[in-house]
């Protein structure tokens, strides 16, 4: 008698078209999406406290020559506008968290408002900022540092305030810093050796300061490119209009 066997044929599995991970792979991949989501929450969250905070600052701020002055100002693919524009696949965190918390900002204007020195410790929480008008506000000398995490900071406004030379020893540490307001403070001479620590600086106005002719001069050969205008003979005569 003849036996015969008949073969099993197993057809080959198929392959998943999705990648296998182990728990151990899924665990880190889930905790680092955690960890990066919870910094990005963390930042978004104190960007929304600080732009309240300067909202409220400015709630009661009378008119400027009958214009109302803008509060914030944000970049968007190359324009500024003073509320922040935020893409649609957004917009459900938005109305959750609120549009404070979304944008880039570049400017924050507290002209003619109760702002104090602690109010400037919001600037942390804005780090692209680049612009910070600061007029006619109850900022001191102490409240400079802050300005010390603004790494972009290109245009600060300082006039009417009571800033005195010993405030002018943080502003070294804006590399980035091209104009500068000082009309109306306490500055004098012995300040503006902080100034010549600014490379990039090109406008720098000391109207009603205590600079003195002497101090304009130095502080003109110290940064030849830097337009400076203070009320002393050397200013008039560099900047004296021409007659035909």
């Amino acid at each position: 008698m003849v036996i015969q066997t008949m073969s099993t044929h197993v057809a080959p599995r198929r392959r998943s078209l999705w990648p296998r991970y182990s728990l151990r792979t899924l665990f880190v991949l889930i905790t680092v999406v955690c960890v990066v989501l919870g910094l990005w929450m963390h930042r978004v969250v104190r960007q929304r406290t600080a732009v309240r905070r300067f909202y409220e600052l400015t709630a009661n701020r009378p008119s400027d020559h009958g214009e109302q002055l803008v509060t914030m100002g944000y970049r968007y693919r190359g324009d500024t506008h003073s509320k922040p524009i935020v893409e649609e696949w957004l917009h459900p965190l938005r109305d959750l968290i609120g549009e404070e918390a979304f944008g880039e900002i570049t400017l924050v204007q507290l002209i003619n408002t109760p702002a104090t020195n602690d109010d400037l410790r919001f600037l942390a929480d804005v780090p692209t900022v680049e612009e910070v008008a600061l007029h006619g506000t109850q900022v001191t000398d102490e409240g400079l540092r802050h300005l010390q995490a603004c790494p972009h900071l290109r245009s600060l406004g300082l006039n009417g305030t009571s800033i005195t030379d010993q405030g002018l020893a943080y502003l070294p540490a804006l590399s980035e810093l091209d104009s500068l307001s000082l009309d109306y403070t306490k500055v004098t001479d012995a300040g503006l050796v902080h100034l010549e620590k600014l490379p990039k600086l090109k406008e720098l106005w000391l109207h009603g300061t205590a600079v003195t002719d002497a101090g304009y001069r130095r502080l003109q050969a110290a940064l030849p490119q830097c337009r400076i205008q203070a009320d002393v003979p050397a200013y008039h005569e560099q900047y004296r209009p021409m007659h035909w």
